[in-house]
C-alpha cells in the first residue's frame, strides 16, 4: 500500500516494524512528543529533556530513539508532500496506530504545519545562487579569443540572412558570481536575441516562484 506522507511510495519495513512501538505511548505523549519532533524540523532547538520525559516509559533506550526516529519520518514527509492532517491520521491508521495516537499526530501536525513546510523548502538541495556582478557590449569580433570558463550562445549561428561574414553582430558577456564558490566566476556571452529570450524566461520562472 502506498502513503502520501512517503511520497506516494510503499512504507518502510523499518517504519512498519516501530509501529508497535509507537502504540506503547499515550496519545498524550504522543502530541507531545510530535511537538517536539516538529520544532526540531522547523529550525527551531527542541528541548530534549521534554523529549525524554516523553519517552521515558520505554524500557529500552533503544525504542525511545526508534519511536523518535519513527516520528519524525512521518511528520517531516507529510510537510514535504503536503498532505492534509486528517489524511495523515487515516495514513497512520491504515499501517496499524491506534486511532488514539493517530489523532493526536494529526494535532501537533497540523499546529506546526506551515513553520515545518517553510523550514524544509530553505534547506532543499539546489544550485548557488548565480548573479550578474558586471557586463559589457561588444561586436563580435572583439571577443574571438575565449577563456576556459567562458560560455557562448547565439540564437542562430546558421542564419542565412544579413548576419553575413563577421558584420559584428553585437553580443553581451555577462560576469556571473556565486556566494560560496571558490571556482573562478563564469562569463556568459549571448546575442541580442538569446538575451531577450533569457529575460523573459527567468521572469516567467520568478512569476512561478512567487505564486505560491
Amino acid at each position: 500500500m502506498r502513503f502520501k506522507f512517503a511520497g506516494g511510495l510503499d512504507a518502510p519495513e523499518w517504519l512498519l516494524a516501530e509501529i508497535a512501538t509507537l502504540s506503547l505511548l499515550t496519545s498524550v505523549r504522543t502530541k507531545l512528543l510530535v511537538k517536539e519532533i516538529s520544532l526540531r524540523i522547523a529550525g527551531t532547538l527542541a528541548t530534549y529533556e521534554k523529549v525524554n520525559k516523553q519517552t521515558s516509559g520505554f524500557e529500552d533506550v533503544g525504542d525511545a530513539r526508534a519511536a523518535v526516529a519513527a516520528l519524525h519520518f512521518v511528520v517531516a514527509g507529510a510537510a514535504t508532500h503536503n498532505i492534509t492532517p486528517d489524511e495523515l491520521s487515516a495514513e497512520l491508521q491504515q499501517l496499524g496506530l491506534p486511532r488514539e495516537n493517530s489523532e493526536a499526530v494529526a494535532r501537533a501536525f497540523r499546529d506546526n504545519v506551515e513553520a515545518m513546510s517553510a523550514a524544509l523548502r530553505s534547506s532543499t538541495l539546489r544550485l548557488p545562487a548565480w548573479r550578474v556582478e558586471g557586463w559589457e557590449v561588444s561586436d563580435d569580433g572583439e571577443l574571438e579569443e575565449q577563456e576556459s570558463n567562458t560560455v557562448v550562445e547565439r540564437g542562430d549561428d546558421n542564419d542565412d540572412g544579413g548576419g553575413g561574414g563577421g558584420g559584428g553582430n553585437p553580443t553581451v558577456r555577462l560576469t556571473l558570481t556565486s556566494d560560496g564558490g571558490s571556482a573562478p566566476p563564469p562569463s556568459l556571452r549571448v546575442d541580442e536575441d538569446t538575451l531577450r529570450v533569457l529575460v523573459a524566461e527567468l521572469k516567467q520562472v520568478r512569476a512561478l516562484m512567487d505564486r505560491d
